[in-house]
């Protein structure tokens, strides 16, 4: 049931990085809250409640990165992927995804003389 209100937390979070002010994030959390798709999953404690958590959360370690450009949140998001991993595989089809997209713009941005991912 803990987990659900770590949910409501980093869903705010995002409204906040996608620059929404106090009213979205409330709207966002209040969302988040009342769904009573959540409320069936994380009141019965099945695994969808981690993987839901942990899509979340690095859907929200993604935005930071787009956002700051530091490569720290590539390493937590690993960290949130490999715990994900531990409970469910699903967490794959957001993370290849991302990994092929990423590429492709890295190299699309070379070509053009910006860069997308971090400098080494």
């Amino acid at each position: 049931m803990k987990y659900k209100y770590n949910l409501i937390i980093v869903s705010a979070r995002m409204a906040k990085e996608l620059n929404g002010n106090f009213r979205s994030q409330l709207i966002s959390a209040i969302g988040i809250a009342g769904s009573m798709f959540l409320v069936m999953i994380y009141g019965i404690f099945t695994p969808y409640c981690f993987d839901i958590f942990f899509w979340t959360l690095a859907i929200f370690l993604l935005i930071r990165f787009i956002k700051t450009k530091v490569g720290s949140y590539l390493m937590l998001l690993g960290v949130v992927a490999g715990f994900s991993l531990l409970n469910k595989y699903s967490i794959v089809f957001l993370v290849v995804p991302v990994l092929a997209v990423s590429v492709f713009i890295n190299r699309l941005c070379r070509c053009h003389g910006t860069v997308f991912i971090v400098e080494r």
